[in-house]
């Protein structure tokens, strides 16, 4: 066994290269710690680049020699200080977020693909014991918990760049929330968005004092089927700046007046899902009281005109959006879908299916006396997706966008059960439009464009 070369895993051998660089040493000691000969470590050395591939585990380290700290201590002490002062502060992370903090300490995490980073993230986890200090996605039991449970989810999604987080009361006042940094040095309050859809925004606490830039020609009606046009003001346009969160007001105004949609296909505003999700959580899951509360959004709604309604979803700090397709069997022969598309896999699909379709099939027993309708259901990420926490609503009106665009351009005959991943897949030599920046300063512009013409006009 004496001459035998050892063979040390992929993690041992990036343990040697980080101490290596880490304690300056030369390659005579780092032979002489280790305990390996030194053409085994120069063997390590020349083959660097492949140990940090992706099959590789940037943040293994092996069980140290006796005398030896562990090589990469320091490095994994930066992320598992910062994972427990979230914690302390009442803003634990969750495991994406984690990955995104590690990649300045980490580099080499970074370019891994996403099950890769996973399964770095679990071991880590495990060598550190941080299961208790760390958020994950929610799960059932935390989705069907308390209001004070998904209150602390939107403190933590609220707070990523600032440790101060929500006032424990949320039905607050924008002015007495933590100011959010700009990339141009300029302060902005963030959108506060509150659990079931409704949001608490910049513009709906202080129009008084913001200029309006233009509102919807079309009435919009709420639950209570009270008329009222949709107003965007200075302070809303304010959500396109750069890391900030789109408002409700600027998606609503957007979907009704930027999308051009087919005949065949009707988009609602961000107030559909947002009421009927609220008077579903208010009325504990009874549908029957959930549908007699709301539906005066939709109680003139003509469902036998549309074969395509698209609904976008505003839940848990989070927008997507979901495609209805022949929603209360108002039309023959065509099978009633929910398509759900996400820009970060983060909404539980099954969650927004139970709130609207079941509204959906009260519709269909009122209107038509259909007492059960099956639905095809099915959840469909982007790519790519969102890379941070704060670009949802660019995404979502994106890829609402492009599902019109495709529905016009097939004249309204699209198979969207057999089409929506391809139309929700930019292939990477066309992404070079799909940037956040880029984004938001061509949606301004509509903004902007609507404001001379409705100035023009008065």
């Amino acid at each position: 066994m004496e001459g035998r070369t050892p063979n040390h895993t992929i993690a041992e051998r990036i343990e040697f290269l980080v101490a290596l660089e880490g304690n300056k040493w030369s390659q005579e000691e780092a032979s002489e710690s280790f305990g390996i000969p030194r053409t085994t470590l120069l063997g390590y050395i020349a083959a660097k680049d492949d140990l940090f591939s992706t099959e590789s585990d940037p943040w293994s380290r092996c069980v140290a020699r006796p005398g030896l700290p562990p090589p990469t201590e320091s490095s994994e002490a930066l992320i598992v200080t910062l994972v427990k002062q979230r914690d302390s502060a009442g803003i634990p992370l969750c495991r994406g977020e984690i990955i995104d903090e590690s990649a300045s300490v980490i580099p080499s995490l970074k370019g891994k693909s996403t099950s890769a980073q996973n399964s770095c993230l679990t071991r880590f986890i495990a060598r550190h014991k941080l299961a208790s200090h760390i958020r994950r996605y929610p799960n059932k039991s935390e989705r069907e918990g308390s209001g004070e449970d998904m209150l602390a989810i939107k403190r933590r999604k609220l707070a990523l760049d600032n440790m101060s987080g929500l006032p424990e009361n949320p039905q607050v006042d924008v002015s007495s929330l933590p100011k959010t940094k700009q990339e141009d040095g300029s302060e902005a309050f963030p959108v506060v968005i509150l659990d079931g859809g409704a949001c608490i925004t910049k513009s709906s606490h202080q129009q008084a004092d913001s200029p309006l830039v233009c509102e919807t020609m079309a009435p919009c009606f709420r639950p209570d089927q009270e008329v009222y046009n949709l107003q965007v003001t200075e302070r809303d346009l304010e959500s396109f700046e750069p890391k900030e969160w789109l408002n409700d007001t600027v998606i609503s105004y957007f979907i009704r007046e930027f999308i051009d949609a087919h005949s065949s296909t009707y988009n609602f505003d961000g107030q559909l899902f947002g009421s009927i999700f609220m008077a579903y959580k208010t009325n504990k899951r009874n549908m029957a009281k959930t549908h007699e509360a709301v539906r005066g959004i939709t109680a003139t709604f003509p469902y036998a005109k549309y074969t395509t309604i698209l609904i976008p979803v505003c839940m848990d700090a989070h927008w997507t959006f979901v495609i209805m397709q022949n929603p209360v069997l108002a039309i023959d022969g065509l099978t009633p879908a929910m398509l759900h598309v996400d820009s970060l896999q983060y909404h539980d699909t099954g969650r927004i299916e139970r709130a609207l379709c079941g509204y959906f099939q009260k519709e269909a027993l009122q209107k038509y006396n259909i007492k059960k309708i099956t639905y095809k259901v099915k959840c469909h990420n982007t790519n790519p997706r969102q890379a941070n926490s704060y670009d949802c609503g660019i995404f979502m009106l994106y890829f609402m966008r492009e599902v019109n665009k495709a529905i016009v351009r097939t004249k309204g005959k699209l198979i969207l059960p057999l089409s929506i991943a391809n139309i929700c897949s930019v292939p990477k030599t066309d992404r070079a439009h799909l940037k956040s920046g880029t984004l938001r300063m061509g949606y301004v512009k509509l903004f902007r464009n609507a404001q001379a013409l409705q100035f023009e006009n008065k």
